[in-house]
């Protein structure tokens, strides 16, 4: 806290003096890739023009508007953040700080195909395959691509994190699924293996 005294401009006396304070506040916590709300919670703010805000270390976040005194910050990487706010009118300072602590998203998916198996031989040979949420950060979108394996004849979205994949070719069609949370993190991909065979062979053992 800062007080601030104003001076009559025809004499050295004082005309009044006032105080200005800040309580800085940002979320105790964070993703990395996660947008977070910094503000300053002033007193006075009319007697306060300038205001700036920095983070330590610097390169853990970045600040939309460190001018202002209420921004938002991205989250880049895990670690602990502190957050210093500056408030000023030119001659006296108010200053403040707060804390974040910034952890790695835990998005994680899980690609399962029923079945494992398709035959070319039988009419419509194709199997479901299905992405699930199972970190503890939910995933609330995802996209099944085909990653490896004979190009399928169609892959089609059935609703969100199913989608069916139709078979032309023999061979291997590895699967994979991507999921990402509410602040724009992805998972690592999850992968699953169809073996797709023709009628009259046998798909190979597995170890």
């Amino acid at each position: 806290m800062a007080t601030v005294c104003a001076f009559s401009a025809f004499a050295l006396t004082v005309t009044g003096c006032f105080k200005i304070s800040i309580n800085p506040t940002c979320p105790a916590t964070a993703s990395v890739g996660d947008t977070g709300n910094l503000v300053a919670n002033e007193k006075d703010a009319g007697h306060i023009p300038t205001y700036l805000w920095n983070a330590t270390p610097a390169t853990a976040v970045t600040i939309a508007d460190p001018t202002k005194p209420d921004t938002t910050f991205k989250a880049v990487t895990n670690g602990e953040v502190t957050f210093h706010l500056a408030a000023s009118d030119g001659l006296f300072q108010a200053d403040g700080t707060c804390k974040t602590q910034i952890s790695t998203s835990s998005v994680v998916v899980a690609l399962v195909a029923n079945p494992l198996t398709a035959d070319l031989g039988v009419q419509n040979p194709s199997t479901m395959l299905t992405c699930t949420s199972t970190g503890a950060t939910p995933a609330i979108s995802f996209v099944i691509s085909q990653a490896n394996g004979p190009t399928t004849q169609q892959l089609r979205i059935v609703s969100p994190g199913i989608s069916v994949a139709v078979f032309d070719k023999a061979g291997d069609a590895v699967f994979r699924c991507i999921g990402t949370d509410a602040g724009g993190n992805q998972s690592p991909p999850a992968e699953v293996t169809v073996t797709v065979t023709r009628s009259g062979t046998k798909p190979p053992v597995r170890p």
